[in-house]
């Protein structure tokens, strides 16, 4: 059986306690209401992936739930409307959607957010504010977009930020990631990058860094010298043959050599 409207609601949805898998239906309603949760009062859990006629979600749809994972990846969403701050929320799965742009305000107040995933997707630029105050945030996955140039204040808030993924993006250019303190894992593989964030720009904590398929031309001497902790570095497809390598580039690294 598939459910195709949310006119279903006439059910007593407390019903569903705390987990409410919708995916894989066929719900034709574009736009995710906020009146349609009124009745999800202690939902923890919504799985709306795989239906495809969804492209917006209403604003504040989610206030009213005291939702902590939110899957709504592979759907058709292309508007991402301020979500309500729904405190709870820890996890978020937009990848595979049709959005573009994201309003600033989507993901204010949403404080206990730990996980958020937008590959896949067709975002262009971000507001220098879009992360503001999202200070659990510890994986956030933005690879297969169409970013061409970040904001340099982008992840400022981002303090427990662990893992960040800007792969498969039109990035040339990259700096601003000397705040992400506990940054473990960078990867920036199948960007335009023609230089390297160097020095400080890359936090002291990174274990892995991926800059593979990139076109850079110039690596400097203290391009690695802030990252003595790494312990993976993925250089592949880079057409060595054109970088230029100042003397003692790979000095930092001498101990696992």
């Amino acid at each position: 059986m598939f459910i195709k409207r949310f006119h279903f609601m006439t059910i007593r949805l407390k019903d569903f306690q705390k987990d409410c898998d919708l995916s894989r239906n066929e719900i034709s309603e574009p736009i995710l209401e906020r009146i349609y949760f009124k009745s999800f009062y202690s939902l923890q859990l919504l799985d709306l992936s795989e239906n495809t006629n969804i492209t917006e979600i209403g604003y504040s749809a989610f206030k009213d739930t005291y939702l902590r994972i939110l899957n709504m990846s592979n759907v058709h969403l292309n508007i991402l409307n301020d979500l309500g701050g729904v405190l709870n929320l820890m996890t978020i799965d937009f990848s595979h959607n049709d959005i573009v742009k994201i309003n600033k305000e989507t993901f204010k107040n949403l404080i206990n957010l730990k996980y958020l995933d937008l590959k896949f997707n067709l975002i262009n630029e971000l507001d220098e504010s879009v992360f503001k105050n999202l200070a659990n945030l510890a994986e956030l996955n933005l690879s297969y977009n169409k970013l061409i140039i970040l904001p340099l204040k982008l992840f400022d808030d981002l303090e427990n930020l662990r893992i960040l993924d800007l792969s498969y993006n039109n990035l040339k250019y990259l700096d601003g990631f000397e705040k992400l303190q506990k940054l473990q894992e960078l990867r920036l593989q199948g960007n335009l990058l023609r230089m390297i964030p160097s020095g400080e720009s890359l936090p002291s904590s990174l274990k892995i860094l991926d800059i593979r398929s990139n076109v850079p031309y110039f690596i400097g001497r203290s391009t690695f010298s802030n990252v003595t902790e790494l312990i993976s570095l993925d250089m592949s497809f880079t057409n060595n043959s054109i970088i230029s390598y100042v003397k003692n580039t790979y000095l930092y690294f001498d101990k696992y050599c």
